[in-house]
């Protein structure tokens, strides 16, 4: 009893977000972290399916290889894009665990994740600045290719300028 209690609680006060999922994948569970970052209330979801929380920004390979790995009662890691109550979408990275009853079959999915909306926006971010850095080290090598070319043009051209300058004023004499 005393250990039911305690992981009672502890879904309950868990930073990360917890859902438990029923074998055909309809809500049976929430916590507060949960209840915080979506916006809805257990009342509000239960026995739903869980696809109501999902984006329609979520590949579709991504949706098709979690529903695979856990109708195969597979453990699934990765990231969806999931959407609050008022519409807007977050990230979140979660583990979907299958438990299964005494005679092997899946009953429910505990589902742990955390939202890591601003590591996604970090990481985009970084490759756009990785991206521009390319881009400029490229402008930077035509630059000094040009300069080169330019170089190379120049120079025999001064020459002739200077030759046939040279010429003309002979021919002034």
């Amino acid at each position: 009893r005393l250990r039911i209690k305690l992981l009672t609680a502890g879904l309950e006060t868990s930073s990360n977000l917890v859902v438990i999922l029923d074998a055909n994948l309809s809500i049976w569970w929430i916590n507060a972290s949960f209840e915080a970052l979506s916006e809805f209330t257990l009342e509000e979801i239960i026995n739903k399916n869980v696809t109501v929380l999902l984006s329609k920004e979520n590949p579709p390979e991504i949706i098709l290889q979690a529903k695979e790995s856990l109708m195969n009662q597979r453990e699934w890691r990765g990231e969806m894009i999931a959407q609050r109550k008022s519409g807007h979408n977050y990230v979140d990275e979660v583990s979907v665990t299958p438990t299964l009853d005494d005679s092997g079959t899946t009953s429910y999915f505990l589902v742990v994740g955390q939202d890591i909306t601003e590591k996604v926006k970090a990481r985009q971010e970084m490759l756009a600045a990785k991206e521009a850095k390319a881009r400029a080290e490229k402008m930077f090598s035509i630059g000094t290719m040009a300069a080169g070319i330019s170089h190379e043009i120049k120079q025999p051209l001064n020459c002739i300028k200077l030759i046939s300058s040279g010429i003309l004023y002979l021919l002034k004499q």
